[in-house]
């Protein structure tokens, strides 16, 4: 019994030995493999029931029954018979059903994002259709320098007797009607004007036409700018127009070195009877064209930052479709005392003569 006893208890420790040295180890290596395997089954059932499910709501729609009865014509049978004849009243009597859409992960990926777009960007993209419809704003008005005939050459001057004013010499030339120095017959004109003989020439080179008095700093300028649209007699152009495209930050006068912190036109009077745009008046001289005389006021900055108040007087002539203009800028007080400086500006602007060419 002893024995027994003995040999059993050796029999259950190398048992109990077994399972804790080999198959425990070995259960724990296994049993996430198992784990695994049964997880890929499951998924690998489910796909292809759902596929299954697809396949079936795809075989039955009214094409795929069309095409079934299509096949039993072939080899007709009393059931192939009886199901034309079957798909032939429910033709009559409904309307063909759409074909239902199979639902899987794919198609609803895209049902969404097709839905997303359309809410996110159809907004965006009806206010950029929009904005490209609308009408675009015309560009603001810009005087340019009137380019001399004669390029850079010295300007043609006339020296005139001595008036109670001092010396004064006659400028007189072809100026163009285009901005590329190329000739428009019918549209060139001819100009002349008489200033101080002291007065200097600025940026000849530019082929404009620029004096400045160098003992106070008066200056004289001729621009041009085109008719606003729709306006065809000098009369009918509006003020604001003429100091807007006198003093844009892209025109000539601001270019040259003029730095304009505010303007305003503070007066229009016109010189001549009235008349059309391209020079027919009732005077009696027929060379005479449209005439209007301006009265402005602006601001100019120095180098140093100071606010300089300036006054002028713009001279505008009309002939076809452009507005020439002699300009005259003086020191605000100067020109409010009306002594020598303002009846100089003023005899200038009196003799400046525009004729078609």
């Amino acid at each position: 019994r002893a024995c027994t006893s003995e040999s059993n208890y050796t029999r259950y420790r190398h048992t109990d030995t077994l399972i804790h040295r080999i198959i425990a180890p070995l259960s724990l290596i296994c049993a996430p493999v198992i784990t695994m395997s049964l997880n890929f089954t499951f998924l690998l059932l489910l796909s292809l029931i759902v596929q299954s499910s697809c396949f079936q709501a795809n075989n039955s729609g009214p094409k795929n029954l069309q095409r079934n009865i299509g096949e039993g014509l072939l080899h007709p049978t009393p059931m192939a018979v009886e199901d034309v004849a079957a798909s032939s009243k429910i033709s009559q009597s409904a309307a063909p059903t759409p074909m239902p859409i199979p639902i899987n992960r794919r198609s609803f990926v895209l049902s969404t994002a097709s839905l997303t777009s359309a809410l996110l960007f159809q907004p965006s993209m009806s206010k950029a259709a929009e904005e490209d419809l609308a009408p675009l704003p015309p560009p603001p008005p810009m005087a340019t320098f009137a380019l001399r005939r004669a390029g850079a050459l010295p300007v043609s001057i006339t020296n005139l007797p001595p008036s109670k004013l001092g010396l004064f010499v006659r400028f007189g030339e072809a100026l163009l009607y285009s901005d590329d120095a190329t000739r428009t017959p019918g549209k060139d004109i001819y100009a002349s004007f008489e200033y101080p003989a002291d007065w200097l020439q600025l940026d000849r080179i530019m082929g404009g036409v620029q004096f400045v008095d160098q003992r106070n700093g008066d200056k004289l300028y001729v621009l041009k700018v085109k008719f606003p649209p729709g306006v065809e007699n000098i009369k009918d152009v509006p003020k604001a127009y003429i100091g807007d495209a006198i003093f844009n930050p892209k025109g000539d006068l601001v270019r040259t070195g003029n730095n304009v912190e505010d303007y305003k036109v503070l007066s229009a009077k016109m010189m001549t009877e009235d008349g059309d745009a391209d020079g027919s008046e009732s005077s009696n001289n027929t060379n005479d064209l449209p005439r209007r005389r301006f009265k402005v006021r602006y601001t100019t900055v120095t180098g140093n930052g100071f606010s300089v108040e300036r006054k002028g007087i713009v001279d505008a002539y009309s002939c076809g479709g452009m507005i020439y203009m002699l300009m005259t800028g003086s020191n605000a007080v100067l020109f409010d005392k009306k002594g020598r400086e303002r009846d100089t500006v003023e005899y200038i602007c009196d003799t400046f003569k525009v004729i078609p060419v």
